[in-house]
């Protein structure tokens, strides 16, 4: 593919708008936030003591002080703790008030964002001795947690106008352990996903998550071990992040799911950064092989999912840093650490843990620091901070378009002008359209749909007013922006 550069009129409203002036989203436009604690979001079903027992679950809300927005775009952001809480996990974190979850939601919302630091259920058996056992209870933590990230995401949806959310703007990020969970949001689409070999009982020979006592995916079926919760709404997340973790396997991601950013150490001895076992923090033991952030990302960019923020064109430092190891892949950003370490990214005050577990916490991050923790997250806010510009369509976004090198004309947008539908049509067979999105002069996202999966697509007349746009489709093979005047 080559890259051709937008209208200069567009590129040059971009640029400027960055150069007079600090912009909401991509710097710190907000000296303070206010956190809004407790927030009761779920009751469900915990199984942390052995016995299912219901339970409700909390979570933190933080939004910029003084800000007058009424539809701000939301990221919830799930803690560590290998689904166990402290002391039990062996760490010295997994909360949702850790220093780290606390500190990255602060960040956010002082660029304009809100976030929402959210808890969810935990309780597995790493100590059983059975292999079986340790999978079996492992999974089903998992699928609970991505149930809890779903509710979640409806909470926000059925609460919209009490905290200021823009329903069609969320994101879910996910801190060591809630990398797993929000990389399983994101992926995690098809019961037959979890009925791949690796996660059959080889006892009963059926998956180890039983929907029958579980529920769906989304969690909004009553269940023995699972309440429904605002099941009106939907659940869908339009971008994600992961800090560590991994996703169940690399077959559940698929063309048309969500544009991801990861960010790994490839030296984590818990999650794989490429493919490989996830291993016990506590007994060191093995539970089931998994693919972390370089399979994960690899695969989205080449199915084309990460199109919405791969076209753009980033001149920071923070991407020039990343792509010098990244082995080419945008959205990808390994930290090299000298040994091995998980979290770099990780504080704790040591005053208040258990000696053991400080003493394992330490030997993961041996150097630990609030100093070294706020650089880390400093340079993953920055990172991450213009590709949700882009995936989620804020303004913002420095846009290059993909053309196909030998066919220009591989997405045919029409009629153009147009007074009534315009339609969008990808010409080339199996190349489908995976998102659209409408932009006016001034650069700001006025409509956008990702998750598509269609040859054809048809913009209703009604969404538009007259005048001259941008219209950006993204497809499995690259990002084509068209110019269309709407009378």
């Amino acid at each position: 593919m080559k890259k051709i550069l937008l209208s200069f009129a567009l590129v040059a409203f971009f640029g400027l708008s960055q150069a007079f002036g600090q912009q909401r989203y991509l710097d710190e436009v907000f000296t303070n936030v206010d956190v809004t604690r407790d927030i009761i979001y779920q009751a469900n079903i915990s199984v942390l003591t052995g016995t299912p027992q219901l339970d409700t679950f909390r979570l933190d809300f933080y939004e910029p002080q003084g800000d007058t927005s009424t539809a701000r775009p939301l990221i919830l952001v799930a803690h560590t703790g290998s689904f166990l809480p402290p002391p039990i996990n062996g760490q010295c974190t997994g909360v949702r008030q850790d220093w780290t979850v606390e500190m990255l939601c602060t960040m956010l919302a002082k660029r304009g964002f809100v976030a929402a630091a959210f808890s969810y259920r935990q309780g597995w058996n790493p100590a059983s001795t059975v292999q079986e056992e340790r999978t079996g209870t492992l999974l089903n933590a998992a699928y609970r947690g991505i149930q809890d990230g779903f509710t979640a995401v409806r909470f926000f949806r059925t609460n919209s106008a009490t905290y200021g959310i823009d329903v069609n703007r969320v994101t879910m990020g996910g801190v060591g352990t809630g990398g797993y969970l929000s990389l399983g949001c994101t992926f995690l689409s098809d019961y037959d996903e979890i009925s791949l070999a690796k996660f059959i009982d080889p006892n009963t020979l059926t998956s180890f998550v039983d929907t029958m006592l579980s529920g769906d995916i989304e969690g909004k079926l009553n269940r023995t071990l699972q309440v429904g919760n605002y099941v009106n709404e939907n659940s869908e997340i339009q971008f994600a992040f992961n800090m560590g973790g991994a996703v169940g396997d690399s077959s559940w991601i698929e063309a048309g799911e969500g544009p991801m950013v990861s960010f790994h150490v490839p030296s984590d001895p818990f999650a794989p950064y490429g493919f490989g076992a996830v291993i016990v923090p506590t007994t060191q033991e093995f539970v089931v092989n998994v693919s972390g952030s370089q399979g994960v990302q690899s695969r989205n960019s080449r199915l084309g999912n990460n199109n919405s923020f791969n076209s753009a064109t980033y001149n920071d430092p923070y991407t020039t840093a990343a792509n010098a190891v990244n082995g080419g892949i945008d959205g990808l950003f390994p930290f090299n650490r000298p040994g091995v370490e998980s979290g770099p990214w990780e504080y704790f005050d040591s005053t208040n843990c258990p000696s053991q577990n400080v003493a394992a916490s330490l030997q993961t991050n041996p150097d630990m620091s609030i100093a070294k923790a706020t650089a880390y997250l400093d340079t993953i806010v920055n990172y991450l901070s213009p590709r949700a510009v882009c995936a989620l369509g804020l303004p913002g976004c420095v846009l290059t378009a993909n053309e196909d090198e030998l066919d220009a004309g591989s997405v045919s947008v029409f009629p153009n002008p147009t007074a009534g539908n315009l339609y969008v049509r990808s010409t080339i067979s199996g190349n489908n359209i995976v998102g659209v999105e409408v932009l006016d002069l001034a650069g700001r996202s006025i409509f956008h749909e990702q998750g598509l999966k269609v040859q054809e697509y048809t913009l209703a007349s009604e969404e538009m007013t007259s005048g001259l746009y941008f219209v950006r489709v993204s497809t499995r093979k690259g990002t084509i922006t068209k110019k269309v005047v709407f009378e």
